[in-house]
């Protein structure tokens, strides 16, 4: 096992909502802390110990192993509960909230240990639940036997929901690749700005930088999907997106009997309406460019 482990579970959450940010992370870089970081942070660590005092709870009487210095030492242990490890293989690394075995017996092999974290929202997010699969593939390469599930503490009442590790494990392995490509890579990858940035630690330096290149992503409405397809036409700026901009067709009144409706139609070059077909049996007559009254031709009588 790696002892200084390149990729963390707190890089793999950070490339998860910015590439870019995940960038610095792995080359050691460092940003201001803004106030809903750290408040979360305050909270994630609230809720940690009171999720894990629960947890106990539940477990009343069982053996337990708490922050263990090393792993396969509390596994030999046969600890029914071990909290505050972390697992680490092959340059990889993820904190475990806690670790629960799956039966009575002694045998590693035999009650593989299900990982447990702890999630202090409401809500378990698809983010969540790729993280835990992140720690889920470590942990089953110390202990050498791949965990069946995953749990989720998540919420004031401390509801328990399982994760399917299974089908997870694509997506893990995927982005695993894209961040050991990032730390190969010496180019940077393509600053885009997006709804994370108010609370990233990098967001003052990354809008000064899409500032100064004038980048699409300065347009909040675009996603990443749209400025991918501009770049694709060449497009890169905010500039040079404005030349796409066409207006929409002028809006004209027009009278017809007692009602008026409202189309939308072209104005005329030459402030006339071309005449009719003989089909119509109707002309129109300009009062202004944006207003005209239809009248109808009489029509004409057959003389027996």
């Amino acid at each position: 096992m790696d002892p200084s482990p390149i990729l963390t579970d707190e890089i793999f959450a950070a490339f998860l909502k910015c590439r870019y940010k995940a960038y610095l992370k792995l080359r050691g870089a460092a940003g201001e802390k803004s106030d809903y970081e750290r408040s979360q942070a305050e909270l994630a660590a609230e809720y940690r110990t009171l999720a894990m005092e629960d947890l106990l709870r539940r477990h009343n009487g069982v053996a337990v192993i708490e922050s263990p210095p090393s792993l396969p030492e509390a596994f030999q242990a046969g600890a029914a509960l071990i909290s505050g490890a972390t697992a680490s293989d092959a340059g990889e690394s993820c904190r475990l909230d806690a670790l629960e075995r799956g039966g009575r017996t002694g045998a590693m092999l035999a009650a593989p240990y299900t990982p447990i974290f702890f999630v202090h929202r409401e809500k378990v997010t698809a983010h969540d639940r790729l993280l835990s699969a992140f720690g889920a593939s470590v942990l089953s390469r110390v202990q050498r036997t791949p965990p069946e599930f995953g749990r989720i503490v998540n919420g004031k009442n401390f509801k328990q929901s399982k994760v399917a590790l299974a089908t997870l494990s694509g997506a893990v392995c995927n982005t695993i690749g894209q961040l050991k490509a990032l730390t190969e890579d010496t180019k940077a990858p393509p600053l885009v700005l997006n709804k994370h940035c108010s609370e990233c630690e990098f967001r003052r330096p990354c809008r000064a930088a899409a500032v100064e290149k004038d980048d699409l992503s300065l347009l909040s409405g675009l996603s990443p999907k749209e400025i991918a397809e501009q770049n694709r036409k060449g497009i890169f700026t905010v500039t040079q997106y404005s030349y796409t901009f066409r207006p929409g067709r002028m809006k004209r009144v027009v009278e017809a009997g007692a009602g008026a409706t409202t189309q939308r139609c072209r104005p005329w070059p030459s402030g006339r309406a071309p005449s009719t077909s003989r089909r119509g049996r109707q002309s129109r007559t300009p009062r202004s460019r944006s207003t005209w009254t239809w009248k109808a031709r009489p029509t004409r009588t057959a003389i027996t």
